[in-house]
């Protein structure tokens, strides 16, 4: 037997029987057939020169010759690696890998308020009858900063080879904070940006598969407009024995 983790582990209380969701974690069991093959996937997300991408796809270029021509514009200083993500999962099971940290901000304030000091003040306070507290945070949410990626494949009956599933990309990145009110009345509002790529996939094993473009958000306005590309390459290896996905 074989151990895959849980299409979604809250189901199960984290896996493993644990009633409570947020407890051990551990992945509940998943019936694989001995000798049955894995699959590995490995994300690979390039910022190349967003005319030069557009070029390559004038040219008809796909698959293979795509991937390798975006690798020469690395290899040339042009463009750069950004992101490997890797993931082991198994027939029909939904797996996902995180790279993230969490963001606590405040989503409500309290109004400023004016009191009245004492009447008894240190020397330095002296013509000062009042005093005003800036609008205080009352409320917080967290938000997961990084990289997420979420994959379910499942191999083709007919064409021996084929995989076919889902694949999901994400990255959320904190760009500036928002400045609403003035004075003791200013609060600060976190600005998010989002890219993300929610794909159906007809992969062939160890070739590369465009998933598609996006902005490379670490570039400025007044730079050359360069694009994320994103491929995706699935491994097939042999299961033996008992493993775990974790």
């Amino acid at each position: 037997m074989g151990w895959a983790q849980d299409s979604d582990p809250f189901a199960t209380g984290g896996g493993g029987g644990d009633s409570d969701p947020f407890g051990t974690g551990r992945p509940a069991a998943v019936e694989v057939a001995p000798g049955a093959e894995g699959m590995t996937l490995t994300l690979e997300v390039f910022s190349v020169p967003m005319a030069k991408v557009a070029e390559m796809k004038r040219r008809k270029m796909n698959g293979n010759s795509f991937y390798e021509a975006v690798l020469e514009e690395v290899k040339a200083g042009k463009g750069t690696q950004d992101k490997l993500l890797e993931v082991r999962t198994v027939d029909g099971q939904t797996v996902t890998v995180e790279q993230v940290r969490e963001y606590i901000y405040a989503t409500e304030y309290e109004p400023p308020e004016m009191g009245v000091l004492p009447a008894k003040l240190p020397e330095g306070f002296k013509g000062f009858d009042q005093f005003i507290t800036p609008a205080m945070p009352t409320a917080f949410d967290t938000r997961n900063l990084g990289d997420t990626l979420e994959v379910t494949l499942n191999r083709s009956a007919d064409h021996p080879g084929a995989i076919f599933g889902r694949v999901t990309f994400s990255h959320a990145s904190l760009e500036g904070m928002l400045v609403w009110g003035e004075e003791e009345s200013k609060v600060e509002m976190p600005n998010f940006s989002v890219q993300r790529i929610n794909s159906a996939v007809n992969l062939r094993v160890n070739e590369p598969l465009m998933l598609g473009t996006l902005a490379d958000p670490s570039v400025k306005p007044d730079k050359e407009g360069h694009a994320w590309v994103a491929f995706a390459t699935v491994y097939e290896e042999e299961v033996s024995g008992e493993s775990e996905v974790k």
